[in-house]
C-alpha cells in the first residue's frame, strides 16, 4: 500500500516537473505543495 502512495507522489512529482510555465499560479502552487509534502514524509 505503501508503494502505491509513493509510486503516486513520484508521478505527481513528475507531473510538476512536465507542467508548463504558462500553467495558472494556482496549479503550480498546489503542485509545489505536494511534492514538499512528499519530500517531507520521504527520508531521503
Amino acid at each position: 500500500m505503501s508503494t502505491d502512495i509513493l509510486r503516486g507522489a513520484k508521478f505527481r512529482c513528475y507531473e510538476m516537473l512536465r507542467t508548463p510555465s504558462n500553467y495558472p499560479p494556482l496549479i503550480q502552487a498546489h503542485s509545489t505543495n505536494s511534492f514538499k509534502r512528499f519530500r517531507a514524509a520521504s527520508p531521503e
